[in-house]
């Protein structure tokens, strides 16, 4: 039977491995991608690249252009002495004679140029055809490349094939071919071993490379096209590099994906050209390699779990499947071998999985035994066997359910005895054990035992009726439940009286979970608890005041704005050194004439749910702008001033379109409003997101995302969406200088923001001592109390009189 068992564990196990095929080669690019950016290496200063860039476009005009215009280039090229040149354009439409042989003679004379060709799909089929230059250029070139890239399953360029060509690999790659030209004793038999691949469409690859990334975008030394052209670079900056031509421009050229970053083709081709003349290639292990090392790794791996003792047995797991990991990455650092390490880890596994398997089928029967223990301990009361509380909220979930289904109802009681306590500290824990049995009994008792009943904690119990058809039902229950609980309980010779209270809350009107109608008779039961006149409540007559004083606070804000309740306070913000003051926060105050002060934190929510936000925060905008031009007109002073989005605002409403009515109206510079949005708004329309904030960037509004920490904090989005800077928000800033944990966080959140060109402001800056933290770890803006409270605009105008802020304290210790 054993056998029988481990044999189809075995069989399985294959067959998962097998299935999950997909799922090792991403492991194994995932390992890749790892060790390549760990293992950056400086470039040399022999690769160039000229990109045809917005500037050059701006100057020359729509692309393409003339190649009479390309020919000059080359010219210059030539006259700079240019070791060689590749140009990543392909030629394959002729322009007219003249331009056509103009260029093939600027070609000819240079005498070292590379050109591109590439493969198309005809039409679609799946069938390829090769992309030539015309014929004039190709003779005059004294190489022609490909340049067909290799993607892996996650779409990303890390296989570079260095010979193509249709039915016959005779095209060399763009890369390869400029580098025979470049540098003696170019590499060019590296990879995979794999003589050919045919994708069934005629263009037959060979030779794979793996590439080594030297860096992205942006970080070979780049010269625009029209600097060259005009003569600003020259033999100084060119003499003795090879140059490579070819688009930079945003939305020009081809965009490849690559572990490193989303870079041009001509970058692209930087990298590879760099490898081959340094002759710094990554070469991938055999097949036969790579099993040698998967069998001793897992040798090892057996021979450590067998003869240690069993105490070190996860310390021996961890150990082994860290192992080919180590192994992996010391390969690729020190030697430039690529072993995937996936497999080993799979292989590993297997080796643990059967070394472990008695342990396991040991532990099988104590298991059994541990959940029946379990079980009973998570789900019933130890001292009355009644079900606990998680019992009893998966018996509520149930019922709701069959009520739903049934439109019936079912409330909940929920009963705290007093005098426990008085029990506790006569006779002891011992004596109020024995009161609680007896009290559980006497509930099972009240219900005739057809109603769910279960001891919630301490003195707490519950009573689940279901079903009811009338209130008058629970009022009979609880005028059972009440005399029998309110009887003498002895212990001993001693007898005890206990007072209950009961709190009541029914379904579906007072919850429509479990957890909510438990916490709305939990309620219940302390209004019981606090009227010395009535020992059962309802909740339905709380939640009605909740509602009404709801619907109160509502109608009042809606009136708030037409009577000018409302006010915009403004808040500094200053640069971290210096204390100087660059911006402030406009903040919404509503001063109610009978409730007085109101905080946002009560009537913002309710703005958003009624869509009242959008009115207000279009009318908190303009009050902002307004107020800051004035301010810049009479002081000659620019101040940056920052507004809050909400969600509903940036994703319903027009903002865009008020933005700019607003500034037209204001005449507010658009680089002096900064628009704080939070990152819940950014993510619910992605797209619709991007294509905002780009309008917002374009007419040079500034956007910040606020709060930032608490909500979703992706590095995705930092990265796809088109930010000024990030502010931290103040829960992190109150426990910079007590709690190194938020100090690590804050730390790390800097380092994200200006990795990402983002700076970084942070909000409730309270005392010295978190000012001169956040110095120190590069935060650019500072705001809060340490500077100054919000304050109307007619204060804020004497701040601006001397604005510099919080120089004159110094950091405790």
């Amino acid at each position: 039977m054993t056998k029988n068992i481990l044999l189809l564990g075995a069989t399985l196990l294959l067959l998962i491995l097998w299935l999950t095929a997909p799922f090792t080669k991403r492991m194994d690019l995932f390992f890749y991608d790892s060790w390549m950016m760990l293992n950056k290496t400086p470039v040399s200063n022999q690769v160039v690249v000229i990109g045809i860039d917005d500037q050059s476009l701006s100057y020359l005009g729509r692309w393409p252009w003339s190649r009479t215009v390309h020919a000059e280039l080359i010219d210059r090229l030539t006259e700079a002495k240019v070791r060689a040149v590749g140009i990543d354009i392909i030629f394959s439409e002729p322009e007219s004679e003249q331009a056509d042989r103009r260029l093939a003679k600027a070609i000819q004379d240079n005498g070292r140029v590379v050109l591109a060709l590439a493969p198309e799909r005809l039409g679609m089929s799946r069938s390829m055809q090769e992309l030539l230059p015309i014929p004039v250029l190709a003779i005059a070139a004294q190489r022609l490349g490909h340049v067909d890239v290799g993607l892996d399953p996650d779409g990303l360029a890390r296989t570079l094939y260095q010979f193509g060509g249709l039915g016959e690999p005779r095209w060399p790659s763009f890369s390869l071919a400029l580098a025979y030209l470049t540098a003696e004793n170019v590499i060019s038999d590296i990879g995979y071993n794999i003589e050919r691949q045919d994708q069934g469409t005629g263009w037959v690859r060979k030779n794979p490379m793996l590439i080594p990334y030297w860096g992205g975008s942006g970080h070979f030394k780049h010269y625009a096209y029209i600097d060259v052209l005009q003569g600003r670079v020259g033999i100084k900056q060119l003499k003795d590099k090879t140059v490579l031509i070819g688009a930079t421009a945003v939305g020009m050229g081809d965009i490849l994906s690559t572990p490193v970053q989303r870079m041009s083709g001509v970058e692209f081709n930087a990298n590879i050209i760099e490898s081959l003349i340094q002759q710094k290639q990554i070469k991938a292990t055999s097949d036969n390699e790579a099993l040698g090392f998967n069998l001793l790794l897992a040798g090892v791996f057996a021979v450590l779990i067998i003869f240690l003792p069993p105490r070190f047995y996860t310390v021996v797991a961890l150990f082994g499947l860290v192992l080919p990991v180590a192994l992996s990455y010391l390969m690729f650092v020190g030697q430039s071998n690529w072993f995937a390490p996936t497999n080993a880890l799979f292989l590993q596994g297997m080796v643990l999985l059967a070394l472990g398997g008695w342990r396991y089928q040991n532990s099988l029967k104590q298991v059994a035994v541990l959940h029946k223990q379990v079980y009973q301990e998570t789900h019933f009361d130890n001292l009355t066997q009644l079900p606990n509380q998680k019992m009893l909220q998966q018996e509520i979930t149930q019922r709701m359910e069959k009520a739903q289904q049934q439109s019936g109802h079912l409330a909940l009681l929920v009963i705290q005895l007093g005098g426990i306590k008085n029990v506790n500290d006569r006779l002891g824990l011992e004596a109020g054990d024995q009161v609680l049995l007896k009290v559980a009994q006497q509930l099972q008792k009240a219900v005739v035992f057809q109603h769910p009943v279960a001891r919630l904690g301490g003195a707490e119990f519950a009573v689940l009726l279901n079903p009811i058809k009338s209130e008058q039902e629970v009022h009979h229950m609880a005028s059972r439940i009440t005399p029998l609980l309110q009887q003498a309980y002895r212990v001993g010779e001693d007898a005890f009286y206990l007072t209950p209270s009961i709190g009541v809350s029914v379904f579906p009107g007072d919850g429509e979970d479990a957890p909510a109608l438990l916490n709305n008779a939990y309620t219940a039961m302390h209004k019981a608890k606090e009227d010395k006149k009535c020992d059962l409540y309802f909740f339905s007559e709380q939640l009605k005041d909740q509602i009404v004083q709801a619907s109160e606070l509502e109608r009042d804000l809606r009136n708030a704005l037409a009577s000018n309740q409302l006010d915009v306070y403004y808040q500094p913000q200053v640069v971290t050194e210096s204390g100087e003051i660059i911006g402030m926060e406009a903040l919404l105050r509503w001063i109610h004439p009978e409730r007085g002060f109101i905080s946002p934190a009560d009537f913002i929510p309710i703005a958003e749910k009624t869509g009242l936000i959008i009115e207000i925060g279009n009318w908190v905008l303009y009050q902002a702008c307004a107020q800051v031009a004035q301010w810049r007109e009479e002081r000659q002073q620019d101040i940056r001033i920052a507004v809050n989005v909400s969600a509903i605002q940036f994703g319903e409403g027009d903002l865009v379109q008020h933005v700019i009515d607003t500034l037209q109206k204001t005449g507010l510079p658009s680089n002096q409003l900064e628009l704080e949005i939070t990152e819940s708004a950014l993510i619910n329309d992605m797209e619709a997101t991007r294509d905002t904030l780009l309008q917002l960037r374009r007419l040079g509004v500034q956007i910040a995302i606020d709060d930032f920490g608490t909500g979703y904090s992706s590095l995705s989005y930092l990265q796809n969406f088109s930010l000024d800077r990030i502010k931290i928000d103040q829960s992190f800033v109150r426990d910079l200088t007590e709690n190194s944990e938020t100090a690590e966080i804050t730390q790390a959140i800097i380092s994200m923001a200006h990795g990402l060109k983002l700076k970084v402001i942070a909000e409730g800056v309270e005392t010295v001592d978190q000012r001169y933290f956040l110095a120190s770890q590069g935060c650019e803006e500072l705001q809060g109390y340490y500077f100054s409270r919000p304050l109307p605009a007619n204060e804020v105008e004497t701040l601006l009189i001397t604005p510099v802020l919080g120089l004159k304290k110094q950091p405790c210790g």
